[in-house]
């Protein structure tokens, strides 16, 4: 005994292929700005650019550890120094 089985009219599923063409085709699936955000992030953790008191030439990975209660006692800049970056 053969069964089949219909749906009901609203239900039927829809089969026919639209013939409107997606904008998304041919495009990458990326947009800029994600990939300007991800190449910022990597440049801020790799690049030697950050300073802290004394320290130079930290990653922002070690500029932010050494704000920390992890990473070294605080180093303060001694006045001659501050006074001739001033000038």
């Amino acid at each position: 005994m053969k069964q089949s089985i219909t749906l009901r009219r609203n239900l039927r599923r829809n089969t026919l292929v639209s013939k409107k063409r997606s904008s998304s085709v041919g495009r990458p699936t990326y947009s800029l700005s994600k990939v300007l955000l991800v190449w910022g992030v990597v440049l801020a953790f790799t690049l030697p650019v950050w300073r802290s008191g004394l320290k130079s030439n930290l990653t922002l990975a070690g500029f932010v550890w050494n704000h920390t209660i992890f990473g070294e006692p605080v180093e303060f800049v001694p006045k001659e120094d501050y006074e001739t970056a001033l000038q």
